[in-house]
C-alpha cells in the first residue's frame, strides 16, 4: 500500500495541511484520532466558477471507490465529488496564488469538507474535553 506521509504537513499550532487526492483519503484512514470520524458533507459551490474562469481544473482518480458518472439531458458529464479528486492550478491559477501571497488579491476558498465523529466505540471527544462520555462536572453529563 502506498504511503502519503511525505505530503502531510504538521503545523506548530496543531493544525494539519493535507492535500486533496489520495493523500487526504490516506490521512483520514490512517490518523488514529480520525478512526471514528466520517466526512459528513462538503461544499464546492465556488469550484465550478473557478474552473470556468480557468483558474483550476478538477481531475478524477481512476478506480476511485464510489465514483459515479452520468450524462445529463444536455450531454454534460456529471460525477460524484470525492475526497480523492485532485485540484490542479492552471497557469492563471498559479498567477492568482502569487498575487494572493503578495497581498494583491483576496484568498478564495474553493472547496471544504465537514468531519464529524460517528460515535463508534465511544471514542469521540466531547466539548468538555472528555473522550467517550462527558466529565461528571459537565452540564451535559446526564444527557
Amino acid at each position: 500500500m502506498e504511503t502519503y506521509e511525505n505530503q502531510i504537513k504538521y503545523n506548530d499550532d496543531g493544525s494539519v495541511n493535507v492535500p486533496f487526492g489520495r493523500a487526504a483519503e490516506w490521512y483520514i484512514s490512517n490518523a488514529n484520532l480520525l478512526k471514528n470520524y466520517r466526512l459528513k458533507n462538503q461544499s464546492r459551490q465556488v469550484t465550478p466558477k473557478l474552473v470556468k474562469a480557468g483558474i483550476l481544473t478538477v481531475e478524477r482518480v481512476q478506480g476511485a471507490i464510489d465514483y459515479l458518472a452520468w450524462k445529463t439531458k444536455t450531454g454534460t458529464v456529471k460525477s460524484t465529488n470525492r475526497i480523492d479528486d485532485i485540484l490542479v492550478l492552471t497557469s492563471l491559477g498559479r498567477d492568482l496564488v502569487s498575487q494572493i501571497e503578495l497581498g494583491l488579491a483576496k484568498n478564495q476558498q474553493c472547496w471544504y469538507w465537514v468531519m464529524y465523529c460517528s460515535g463508534d466505540g465511544g471514542n469521540c471527544q466531547r466539548l468538555c474535553g472528555s473522550v467517550g462520555k462527558c466529565n461528571e462536572n459537565c452540564e451535559n453529563y446526564n444527557l
